[in-house]
This record gives C-alpha cells, sequence and structure tokens, in this order.
C-alpha cells in the first residue's frame, strides 16, 4: 500500500536517499604488476612473432615485384632478409614455447606467493607427486616428481626417448651435458631436463609412451 500523506499521523520521511553517496568497504585486490608479469612477457614475445611474420611478407612481396621487374639483384637481396628473419622468428616461437612451459611455477606462482605473504595469507603446501604405473605392474614413485620423472624415462629407455628429439627450454630433454640455467636429473650418464611443472612432466610422459608405444599410466599425488 502506498502512503497517504493526507492521513493524520503521517510523516514525511527524512532518510530518503540516505547513505546514497557512502562507500562501502572493498578488500584491496592484488596489485595489477603482481600478477600479469608473465603475460606480459608472453605477449611481449606474440608482439615479436607478428611484427617479424609482417616484415616477412612485406619483404617476400617487395622482392616478388623486383623480380617480375627482371631487378634480379635486389629480389635476392629480399630474399635473403626474409630468410634470416625467418630463421629468427623461428628462435622466438621456441622462447615462446618454453617460456609457456615455465612461466607458471618460476615466475607467476612466486609472484602471488610473493603477495599473499605479504599480506598474511600464503598457505605452505607440499608440492605435488607423480606416481607412474608401467604394463607389467611395475610402480615408480619418488619422493619427488622430478626423480620420479627421470626413473620414468630410465625405465622406458633413455637412448630411444633421446632418439625422439624432445627439447624443454631450447635444451634436448635428454643429453650428455646439463642445460644451463635449469635443472636436471643425472641418470645412467645423460642428464634429464626436469625444470617444468609436474603436470607437464605428466602430459610428457603420456605423450612419449604414445610415440614409443609403451603403455603408461601416469597421475598426480597431492
Amino acid at each position: 500500500m502506498l502512503p497517504n500523506p493526507s492521513e493524520p499521523d503521517w510523516d514525511e520521511p527524512t532518510d530518503l536517499g540516505a547513505g546514497e553517496n557512502e562507500s562501502l568497504p572493498i578488500d584491496p585486490l592484488p596489485e595489477q604488476g603482481a600478477l600479469t608479469s608473465a603475460d606480459q612477457l608472453i605477449s611481449a614475445l606474440q608482439t615479436i612473432k607478428e611484427i617479424l611474420e609482417q616484415k616477412i611478407d612485406s619483404l617476400n612481396k617487395r622482392g616478388a615485384e623486383l623480380f617480375k621487374e627482371s631487378n634480379y639483384a635486389e629480389a635476392q637481396k629480399k630474399a635473403e632478409q626474409g630468410k634470416t628473419l625467418a630463421h629468427f622468428k623461428s628462435k622466438a616461437e621456441d622462447l615462446h614455447k618454453d617460456w609457456l612451459f615455465v612461466s607458471k611455477d618460476i615466475f607467476l606462482d612466486n609472484e602471488v606467493k610473493d603477495y599473499e605473504s605479504q599480506n598474511g595469507t600464503r598457505k605452505r603446501k607440499a608440492p605435488q607427486k607423480l606416481i607412474v604405473h608401467f604394463e607389467n605392474d611395475d610402480r615408480i614413485f619418488e619422493n619427488s616428481a622430478a626423480e620420479t620423472f627421470s626413473r620414468a624415462i630410465a625405465k622406458i629407455g633413455i637412448s630411444r626417448v633421446e632418439g625422439l628429439g624432445i627439447k624443454r627450454l631450447n635444451h634436448p630433454l635428454v643429453s650428455l651435458s646439463p642445460p644451463d640455467k635449469y635443472q636436471s636429473n643425472f641418470v645412467d650418464g645423460h642428464y634429464i631436463v626436469t625444470h617444468f611443472s609436474t603436470e607437464d612432466k605428466r602430459r610428457l610422459l603420456l605423450e612419449i609412451g604414445e610415440r614409443l608405444g609403451v603403455s603408461i599410466q601416469a597421475d598426480l599425488v597431492d
């Protein structure tokens, strides 16, 4: 029922609109930089690739025009320039792929943990482990995911895995020399790169098993 001003006991309300301009307390969000640095690098690498693609396309078109004009020397020059940029673009693509593997664990997670630590919200959690089952009921389950991953590679066959030519962080997954900057395990005279997330280790083992025809079950364990 609507209020009736003609009623004798009706008083005009005095609190209409009260609090319209009041600000409710809002919990502060993390500073943008603490969560986007990794994404900014990914974006920068993507931008580099796009710029190189545009320049290569421009050189190719100009080279074709010069060739039609019978200016073969300049056309060849443009072709060589395009080839050089294409090689550089390939390196940029490899760097972009490698960064996607490591950014979450060694960059973004660290920044989030630093923020949480500063604000008293960080909770320590044990790292996930990896357990691997093979078709003959053999099981590998070590104290760390890196150790389990390395032993699983050895079980599959180090030389067989090495023959796949898999690279991580611009370094062969399996090699006789250790990577300069990244973690690795030394197994049977070879270095196995382990500097990526447990989930990536799990997926890579499944990929290796599929490519080599080895039945593998790999699972994460808290």
